[in-house]
């Protein structure tokens, strides 16, 4: 899907970075809770087979299959797949099945795995599929020396989990690292429990090292307190020194780990500082979707205050950049539009002034072009709204307005033939602060 989409735009839509936002992050999400399944269970009713239709099949496990494309190589992995599809092309099969067909691709390639030896697929992906979870790495640094480990990552710290782990929830894992000797990316392995050691002079005492810089590998990184202060350091100084893709998984695993509780929360929201500087959508993205769970849990709180008066001076810093209102920017720039959609939701959200005022202004305009009979508001002719933010408008005025925002939408969705349009009017309706209006 991704492969496709990014050779249809000639690479213009950044697909590799988006694959970070929308399946690992959302992937990860739901995969370290309690409550979670593995991506392969054997079922017996219908009711089994629905439940497992969801976000842990279809992202985690293109995730998984991304992580193995990455460690073989997309040249094996395109042989394997085309003899798979081949050997049981109008026919059934299941996993085992491709796992045996890219075994063949690895050993006619010669691909090592973690012991040295030709890569075992089927050991090593059995690991990911049939057990919930994913590991979180812990990396602790002494003089030129990283000890690595890994163990079971659950959000909910002291969860009691009846689920057993068919692998005990251990996993071989393909470690990928910056190697700054060299300015490149390289790759080793994690076995299960064992303690992996890496000496040399690409992790300097004096400077920051960094794992999983390209969002390959399904687990999270946490660091000791040293490391975290000088990745800190680097955002601040110049944060393009470490990728889009790399920033975005920083923040989501400081965010995680610290409501995880592994990680102070000082350190993950240090690491926000230095998005006054960011200009690109995924580190934006990672960031508020992590904060909007703090914000609820400090919204009954006295520190609410202090929370809201941080992100908006975060968001004060890049809004003058994205209140451009006029769609003059090229369709290929998807990811600016992104990021506009993002900042400006928050900002309003929070209350900040031009973009509640912008969105209050917007709205009366199309309330006034748009209320004829049988008006629709997809109507371009009526309705000026940018359509990347209509959903943020319509919200905004929902809040703002009350009664009348919400009674025009609401007569708008009845006959509104456009499902995108539809479903901004339902995400605006959605936000009415009065519980009657929508009784």
């Amino acid at each position: 899907e991704y492969k496709g989409a990014e050779y249809v735009s000639n690479y213009k839509w950044d697909m590799r970075n988006r694959f970070v936002e929308s399946d690992l992050q959302t992937a990860m999400q739901y995969d370290h809770l309690s409550t979670s399944h593995a991506i392969y269970k054997p079922v017996n009713t219908p009711t089994e087979i629905a439940s497992l239709f969801d976000k842990i099949s279809y992202d985690k496990g293109n995730v998984v299959l991304s992580m193995l494309n990455h460690t073989i190589g997309s040249e094996v992995m395109i042989k394997g797949l085309h003899d798979y599809l081949q050997k049981h092309s109008y026919s059934n099969a299941g996993h085992k099945d491709l796992f045996d067909a890219l075994q063949n691709a690895v050993n006619a390639a010669g691909v090592k795995g973690w012991d040295g030896g030709l890569l075992d697929v089927n050991q090593f992906m059995n690991r990911w599929i049939e057990q919930m979870n994913y590991p979180e790495v812990n990396v602790k640094q002494k003089d030129h020396t990283l000890y690595i480990t890994q163990k079971r990552f659950l959000v909910e710290a002291e969860a009691i989990v009846s689920t057993p782990g068919k692998w005990d929830y251990e996993w071989y894992t393909p470690l990928w690292y910056y190697n700054r000797t060299t300015d490149g990316v390289e790759m080793t392995w994690i076995k299960k429990s064992e303690t992996l050691t890496i000496t040399g002079p690409a992790f300097p005492v004096t400077s920051w090292y960094l794992m999983n810089p390209k969002g390959w590998g399904m687990y999270r990184v946490n660091y000791d307190s040293i490391n975290w202060l000088q990745l800190h350091d680097q955002l601040q100084e110049d944060h393009t020194a470490i990728e889009a893709a790399a920033r975005a998984q920083l923040l989501d695993d400081a965010l995680v780990l610290a409501v995880a509780g592994t990680l102070p929360y000082g350190y993950a929201l240090n690491l926000t500082c230095y998005l006054k500087k960011e200009s690109e959508y995924i580190p934006w993205f990672s960031a508020f979707d992590n904060l909007d769970y703090l914000s609820r849990m400090l919204s009954i709180t006295m520190d609410y205050g202090e929370y809201k008066a941080y992100t908006m001076s975060l968001l004060e810093a890049i809004y003058p950049k994205i209140a451009v209102f006029d769609d003059s920017r090229d369709d290929d720039q998807i990811a600016w539009y992104d990021l506009q959609r993002t900042t400006m939701a928050q900002s309003c959200r929070l209350n900040y002034v031009p973009c509640v005022n912008y969105a209050l202004k917007s709205f009366k305009e199309y309330m006034k072009n748009c209320s004829g009979p049988n008006t629709m508001s997809s109507d371009m002719k009526c309705n000026y709204i940018s359509p990347n933010l209509r959903s943020v408008v319509y919200c905004t005025a929902v809040q703002e307005l009350g009664e009348p925002a919400y009674e025009f939408l609401f007569d708008k969705q009845s006959f509104e033939t456009i499902n995108q349009e539809m479903k901004s009017i339902i995400s605006g309706l959605s936000c009415a602060r009065r519980p009657w209006l929508i009784v």
